[in-house]
C-alpha cells in the first residue's frame, strides 16, 4: 500500500490532522506534521493501539487470518425530540429534549472454554440418559407381561363359562 500524508488519512477518516497527530503521539509513533507520509505498518500500529484502548483484545484465531469478535460492544443511541409546553395562558413553548442511552455487552467467559472440557459433561449425561431409558424399556416389558397375563387370565375364565 502507498504511503500517504497524515492530512491525507484524516480526511479519508473524517476527522481533523491535529487529533489523529494526537493519537499517533498516544500510540508512541513519531509523527509530528500533518505534512508527514505514514506507512501502512504504522497505520497498523496505530489500529491496534487504538483497538485495544478501547477495549478489544487482539486475538488471532487458525484458519480466521484476521481478528477473533470483540470482547465487549458499547452501543451508543441518542434520540431527540421536541415537546411543547404550555406556560399559562400564552402559547406553547418549544424545547428540545435530549436522550442518551449507553449499553455495553461483555462476552460471557462460559463461552470460552476448551472443547476438552465440554466433551466430559456430555458423555457423563449420555451415559446417564441411556441407563434411565434402558431402566424404561425394563418396565414397560414387565407391564407388557403383566398386562398379557391378566389378559389370557380373563380369557380362560371366559372359556370356562
Amino acid at each position: 500500500m502507498s504511503e500517504v500524508t497524515v492530512s491525507q488519512l484524516a480526511q479519508a477518516l473524517g476527522m481533523t490532522a491535529d487529533k489523529l497527530l494526537q493519537q499517533f503521539a498516544e500510540a508512541g509513533i513519531a509523527v509530528s506534521k500533518p505534512e508527514q507520509a505514514v506507512s501502512s505498518a504504522e497505520k497498523v500500529k496505530l489500529l491496534a493501539f487504538l483497538r485495544s484502548h478501547h477495549g478489544k483484545q487482539e486475538t488471532v484465531v487458525p484458519g480466521a487470518g484476521a481478528m477473533a469478535a470483540p470482547r465487549q460492544i458499547t452501543l451508543r443511541r441518542k434520540q431527540v425530540a421536541e415537546i411543547t409546553v404550555s406556560s399559562g395562558a400564552a402559547k406553547g413553548k418549544t424545547v428540545a429534549v435530549e436522550v442518551r442511552q449507553k449499553r455495553t455487552y461483555l462476552k460471557r467467559a462460559d463461552a470460552e472454554v476448551p472443547a476438552a472440557n465440554v466433551d466430559a459433561p456430555q458423555d457423563a449425561e449420555r451415559e446417564r440418559a441411556r441407563q434411565l431409558l434402558a431402566e424404561s424399556r425394563a418396565k414397560n416389558q414387565a407391564e407388557d407381561q403383566r398386562l398379557r397375563e391378566i389378559e389370557n387370565k380373563r380369557r380362560a375364565e371366559d372359556a370356562a363359562r
